[in-house]
């Protein structure tokens, strides 16, 4: 009996080494003074240390984490702070390697307590949620920038509309036109970044072949950057556009529509950066 015992523990055993070594999750086994008892494999493509560097030492001394706003995270804590009653603890931290890369992580401790209500170990799993990460950071930034866009003409069409309604009849035919020919540029202007945007989300949603959509023709290429720069030169009256080309430039096959985007979008990163 005491034999096939010992076959059960031996391949119990050998199934959790299986387990945690394919994980792709890091974790991490403490006992209750908070030294290494298991190093999973993930954890040594998360940190740069090995098992053998890492067994048996305090995991403050081999976890070496921040958390979002920079502050040290002290892995130790959680087995202070933890009651059976509430034995999970759930910490965001960005962890780092020895050869300099960052990653952010999550790491869930589950606090192991005996019958008795006594602390006998930790157990950590840490998920890496750098690509989640990044992807909300990419997406509050693009949605920055497409206010910050949006809000950019709108305070010209603003303006213009204030001054016609203020002066109403007092406005010469010459000033009247003048005006609402600003209108009507800066209102082009927000189509084309609205156009972008709902692009932009129809391709991410994967609901938009981007070719399927394309209307090809014949189109002279001066003739559309010349209508695409009327906004840029109100917008940017400080600056000077210059439109250069080859003589005899031949006419392209191709979609005008995006073309526009494509020589709108160039102009705006020009006079961003």
């Amino acid at each position: 009996r005491s034999a096939e015992l010992l076959a059960e523990v031996v391949n119990e055993r050998d199934r959790l080494n299986r387990i945690v070594g394919g994980a792709s999750d890091g974790i991490v086994l403490l006992d209750r003074d908070g030294r290494v008892v298991v190093w999973s494999p993930a954890m040594i493509r998360f940190t740069g240390i090995d098992e053998n560097e890492a067994h048996g030492r305090l995991i403050s001394e081999v976890l070496v984490a921040n958390d979002p706003s920079g502050r040290p995270v002290d892995s130790l804590e959680p087995l202070t702070l933890a009651s059976p009653e509430a034995p999970v603890t759930p910490v965001e931290m960005v962890l780092s390697h020895r050869d300099g890369r960052e990653r952010v992580t999550q790491a869930r401790h589950t606090i192991l307590f005996d019958q008795h209500g006594t602390c006998t170990g930790d157990a950590i799993l840490i998920h890496d949620i750098t690509h989640e990460y990044e992807a909300e950071r990419l997406k509050d930034d693009f949605l920055a920038r497409v206010s910050h866009e949006l809000r950019t003409p709108l305070t010209p069409i603003k303006g213009y509309a204030q001054t016609l309604l203020r002066k109403k009849g007092n406005v010469s035919p010459e000033r009247m036109n003048e005006a609402l020919g600003r209108i009507v540029e800066r209102v082009d202007h927000m189509t084309l970044l609205i156009d972008d945007v709902l692009l932009v989300a129809r391709m991410v949603a994967g609901s938009t072949n981007v070719e399927g959509t394309m209307r090809m023709d014949s189109v002279d290429l001066i003739d559309i950057v010349e209508h695409t720069l009327p906004p840029f030169r109100s917008m940017e009256p400080e600056r000077t556009f210059e439109v250069r080309v080859e003589p005899d430039l031949p006419l392209v096959v191709a979609d005008r529509t995006r073309v526009a985007q494509i020589a709108a979008n160039l102009v705006s990163n020009a006079c961003k950066y």
